[in-house]
């Protein structure tokens, strides 16, 4: 384009900005600010004045002939030649019969929406008409969305008409009101009071309100469309319903999305952007100018679960209100002088419809003017967010949620349009509802949630753990129930250890809900104390032998024990006033005491399922240690969980041979349970030292020695493990891998989940719900999930306002 061809070289607004930068960002990719608008015209056409209109009103608007560059300097310009040839089409389909012909011009729309722009040259707009019938066209007008908003096409459309019946005479229409008196208003605002005002706004935002943020804005990922049209009825309600308490449909809508964004993320302080109109009244004709003049902006909501959806409503409308004077400074200067980080992945935007029907009906005498039937086509445009509403004002409001395909599936984007309507009825209907007791859920939704919470139900026996352990040793005393070292305890044998020493705890007032803390190196002899505390019927309450002396002061104020068993050099430092000690270092009072299992004439009270097992102590959102009981019933059903679901199958894998399992986990750790109960199934326990366990390669090479087939970590040590060769073919190899105690990542779940002939599972459970009270095998799906709860186990997933979460949030 030489110089001497230019009428005028403008800047940009902001928004233009934006859009040009994504448009260049990826020159090969979908811009999916191409804006395509279709209209039937039923009657009698001439192309030839058509094409006359055309040519009149790129001549009589410049800024719909500018093509957009940036200097040499960076700085992007508009450049605005002084004429342009029409970019004008034609296509006959009138041979094609009906289903042919509506399959093809869909293909036509399509093909024409996708096809991209040349931004450096002018016009980025192109129309085509495609011919059905001597008396039927379509009339496709495609543009890129940085030379018109959708305020503006209504204008156009009009104006296009008019100069139609006049032949392409504009003399008779009104004065243009250039785009050019726009950009000069932008550059003679206050920048500084501006950015002023959105610092006040976004000040104290905790971070970005994301519902994707895997997924990056520039990536080029396939948009679809969910539409959803009101009933006339309720598009009626919902108006009367907003001014009746002074607000704009648009703050009900706003506020309504703010709290679907909230479920989504689980936030009461989200952000999303709104586009705004732009169009100030301190403009003399704005509301004829064509060009675009809209901008996005970020709309913060601080939600109050107490607060009534009404109340809500109206501090929004408020809220922004204040700020209509500071909504034309750009999207990136708000970040920048925010901060500079991302603010949400979400938009909203009321959209104009191209043409009014009234308008249409009588623009050009003998022709019908409609918009092509919405169904001919799926081709979302105008956002590059992963999720966004757009809203359709009008007798049946039409709301549309546009998103990404690489971030939402079709059926997770439907149950949030059912949401958001759910939302507004519930504000016809009820608008003072507390937002912390608007329910998200239909009743077969809410019926479905339930049925799906419930782990397998099974009636189990009345039986402590003491019982089931001594059950297991009936059935096979002579099977190596613990190795440690080059030690190795039958079931018998350490049956008989750990009832000598439950013995002498009673002698001491162990019993039934009495605390007995347990702090021994880690050695065979800890399993026996573990064992005998709860054949004594006393609770069990670990203590880590390396924790300071005001923990260990801490849990026993929690705990007040009346025992504590542990050896000299580990208590050395402990309080004096502490619980009585029992050093099984020093002590000579094992040998010779009878080794048979205790009954409760042999205890200081009857032992029963509802009694304590074990308090175990966590750092809690303090930092101080918060006790965790859990009792003999809670203890006995994970148990049996286990067994069912878990033990038992991988021994069956095995040949029915009891499995080797190797205990990792510290003993004041509740994850190490898991192992713990696997002895008590009959399998072999190998309590692996201090020394061994910390090092993946000696851990790798202990489980080769002694052919271990199951390991209970964390995901961050499995890897270490898998490093040092863990699922090396070589040799004895790992059977089962049980992953716990924080999140799976997705390589690491495709990765094991390829392993042949290795089990997998990912155990989840907070320590007040006994361990794991949820269980997925991994290969069961293709992303890391924590599975289904155990045996009866019911799990809930509920907000900020104990609510149950619908399905796909």
């Amino acid at each position: 384009m030489k110089q001497t061809s230019l009428e005028a070289v403008l800047p940009l607004s902001p928004l233009q900005e934006g859009m040009l930068f994504h448009a260049l960002y990826d020159e090969d990719g979908v811009d999916v600010y191409n804006m395509q608008a279709a209209l039937e015209l039923t009657g009698e056409l001439s192309a030839k004045r058509l094409l006359l209109a055309l040519d009149a009103l790129l001549e009589r608007h410049p800024n719909l002939r500018a093509g957009f560059l940036r200097r040499r300097s960076g700085e992007p310009i508009q450049a605005i030649p002084r004429s342009v040839e029409t970019p004008w089409t034609e296509i006959d389909l009138s041979h094609l019969d009906g289903e042919q012909q509506r399959a093809r011009l869909g293909e036509l729309l399509t093909e024409d929406r996708l096809r991209r722009f040349t931004m450096a040259t002018g016009p980025l707009v192109r129309f085509t008409l495609v011919r059905l019938a001597e008396d039927r066209h379509v009339l496709v007008f495609t543009n890129h969305h940085i030379l018109l908003d959708g305020w503006s096409l209504p204008i156009v459309f009009r104006e296009l008409f008019q100069l139609y019946v006049r032949e392409g005479d504009a003399s008779t229409l009104p004065p243009v009101v250039p785009y050019s008196s726009y950009l000069e208003w932008l550059g003679r605002q206050d920048r500084a009071e501006a950015e002023n005002a959105w610092c006040t706004e976004l000040a104290g935002l905790d971070g970005p309100t994301l519902v994707a943020p895997a997924v990056s804005d520039t990536a080029d990922g396939l948009l679809h469309r969910v539409a959803l049209e009101l009933p006339e009825q309720l598009t009626a309600a919902l108006t009367q319903a907003a001014r009746r308490r002074g607000l704009t449909t648009n703050t009900v809508v706003q506020g309504a999305w703010a709290l679907l964004l909230s479920l989504l993320t689980d936030r009461q302080d989200v952000v999303f952007g709104a586009t705004v109109a732009g169009r100030s009244p301190e403009l003399s004709g704005v509301e004829r100018m064509v060009g675009l003049l809209i901008n996005t902006v970020p709309v913060r909501v601080r939600l109050d679960l107490g607060e009534s959806l009404g109340a809500l409503l109206t501090r929004v409308q408020e809220e922004q209100s204040a700020l209509l004077p500071y909504q034309h400074l750009g999207l990136a200067d708000i970040r920048k002088a925010t901060g500079g980080g991302e603010l949400f992945d979400t938009s909203v935007v009321f959209e104009n419809y191209p043409i009014d029907p009234a308008t249409a009906r009588s623009a050009i005498p003998g022709l019908g003017i409609s918009l092509l039937d919405d169904g001919i086509t799926d081709t979302p445009e105008g956002a590059h967010y992963p999720l966004s509403l757009a809203v359709f004002p009008g007798d049946r409001m039409r709301l549309e949620l546009v998103y990404r395909a690489d971030a939402f599936d079709r059926e997770t984007v439907d149950g949030l349009t059912a949401r958001l309507r759910r939302l507004l009825e519930t504000f016809v209907d009820a608008p003072d509802t507390l937002v912390g007791r608007v329910d998200w859920l239909t009743p077969t939704e809410r019926a479905a949630l339930v049925d799906a919470a419930h782990g397998p139900v099974r009636s189990l026996p009345d039986a402590t753990l003491p019982e089931l352990f001594e059950d297991q040793v009936r059935r096979t005393p002579d099977a190596v129930a613990l190795a440690f070292r080059d030690e190795r305890l039958t079931f018998a044998e350490l049956n008989e250890r750990a009832n000598r020493v439950a013995r002498l705890l009673v002698e001491h007032g162990a019993g039934p809900e009495r605390h007995v803390a347990l702090a021994l190196p880690r050695t065979a002899e800890s399993v026996v104390a573990i064992l005998a505390i709860l054949k004594s019927g006393a609770v069990h309450v670990p203590i880590d032998p390396e924790y300071p002396a005001d923990r260990v002061s801490q849990v026993f104020a929690q705990t007040r024990p009346v025992l504590a068993l542990t050896t000299r050099v580990l208590s050395a430092d402990w309080p004096d006033e502490g619980p009585v000690r029992i050093l099984l270092d020093e002590t000579d009072a094992l040998p010779g005491r009878d080794g048979s299992d205790l009954t409760d004439a042999d205890r200081s009270g009857a032992l029963c399922p509802e009694n304590l097992a074990y308090v175990i102590h966590t750092s809690g959102s303090t930092g101080r240690p918060k006790g965790v009981a859990v009792s003999h019933r809670s203890l006995a059903n994970m148990f049996h969980s286990h067994e069912a679901g878990f033990f038992t199958p991988e021994a069956e894998a095995a040949g029915g041979r009891p499995l080797r399992v190797a205990l990792t986990n510290t003993l004041v750790f509740d994850a190490s349970w898991t192992e713990l109960l696997a002895m008590v199934a009959g399998h072999e326990l190998h309590l692996v030292d201090d020394e061994v366990r910390r090092d993946a390669d000696a851990l790798v090479r202990y489980c080769s020695e002694h052919a271990i087939d199951l390991v209970d970590t964390t995901p961050g040590f499995a890897r270490q493990l898998m490093s040092a060769g863990l699922l090396d073919t070589d040799g004895p190899r790992l059977r089962t891998l049980a992953l716990g105690g924080e999140a799976v990542g997705e390589a690491m779940w495709r990765e094991l989940g390829a392993v042949p002939g290795l089990s997998v599972y990912n155990l989840y459970g907070p320590a007040e719900c006994t361990v794991d009270a949820m269980l997925a095998r991994v290969g069961d799906a293709e992303t890391p999930v924590i599975g289904r709860a155990a045996a009866n186990t019911c799990v809930y997933v509920l907000d900020g306002g104990l609510r149950p979460v619908p399905v796909g949030v």
